[in-house]
């Protein structure tokens, strides 16, 4: 199930959120619920919940790409790289958005990024924001992540550049537009960010936390929906009970990923190699 969420609140408060998923327990009547992957606190847009079995694929959408609507703003720098920090920095720098559209193609492809400092990433077991709101001096190490695409363009008055992006997870937005501009010279931060799909799953499709109070069935995404890109492979019951059983077994078909059914009941994900299929995410076990 995609829905859409937004938190206005401090940096370090996931509270929010958690709210947000304890209501949708409450209205599917399971604790079996959770939210795939976060948001920055001044960001909206997509969030997939999972309930009962589909969370299970937590891990597998988790590493699915995104897309994100981003917008900054020249000549102010914040310590959270986004408008609810604090400035830095300014200058009167503004680059033509020419300047900004060749510098990001620049940022396309595998690059190693630093994540901002006010974020969830841990050191020694503790939340980078937790120990920059301490005032504590930290490095963090940089990720490799992947840019497939930025489309740049003028925003609502010459000092906001309009980005749209589409990356590998664990992309940070904040960093990436920060440092396109700080390549050309510029101070940058974001003032708005909208994550418009997570994987498969679109904001278009999405849904408000009083669409799903008001019609909850309507609101839900089956798995094999959701993972209708995965080619399906159906078995009987000699296989079924194999696969029950925790044995993998021969299958006459190519090697890849599938989506395994018995009975138009979701089994699980399957990897094929050599034409023998293993489960690699189990729906059978509770």
């Amino acid at each position: 199930m995609a829905g859409e969420e937004r938190d206005l609140t401090n940096r370090d408060d996931s509270r929010p959120v958690r709210v947000k998923v304890d209501n949708v327990k409450k209205i599917y009547n399971t604790k079996r619920v959770g939210h795939l992957g976060t948001l920055d606190p001044m960001a909206e847009g997509v969030l997939p919940v999972a309930i009962g079995k589909a969370t299970k694929f937590f891990d597998y959408f988790l590493k699915k790409d995104k897309a994100y609507s981003a917008v900054f703003k020249c000549g102010v720098k914040t310590d959270t790289l986004d408008a609810e920090g604090k400035i830095e920095e300014e200058n009167d720098i503004v680059p033509t958005i020419e300047e900004v559209k060749i510098a990001s193609q620049k940022f396309v492809g595998k690059i190693r990024q630093i994540p901002p400092k006010f974020s969830a990433k841990k050191i020694n077991g503790i939340r980078a924001y937790s120990m920059a709101r301490s005032g504590k001096d930290f490095e963090l190490k940089p990720n490799q992540v992947e840019i497939y695409s930025i489309l740049a363009s003028n925003g609502s008055d010459d000092k906001l550049f309009n980005f749209e992006i589409e990356c590998s997870s664990g992309t940070y937005i904040r960093s990436l537009g920060v440092d396109i501009l700080g390549s050309i010279n510029t101070l940058a931060t974001m003032v708005k960010l909208v994550r418009t799909r997570a994987g498969v799953f679109k904001i278009e499709d999405s849904f408000s936390l009083d669409k799903i109070e008001r019609e909850p069935q309507k609101c839900l995404m089956s798995i094999s929906n959701a993972l209708k890109n995965v080619e399906n492979v159906v078995i009987d019951d000699n296989q079924f009970f194999k696969l029950k059983n925790g044995v993998s077994i021969p299958m006459q078909i190519e090697d890849g990923e599938y989506l395994v059914n018995y009975n138009e009941v979701c089994l699980g994900l399957a990897s094929v190699q050599n034409q023998i299929l293993k489960l690699t995410i189990n729906c059978l076990e509770e």
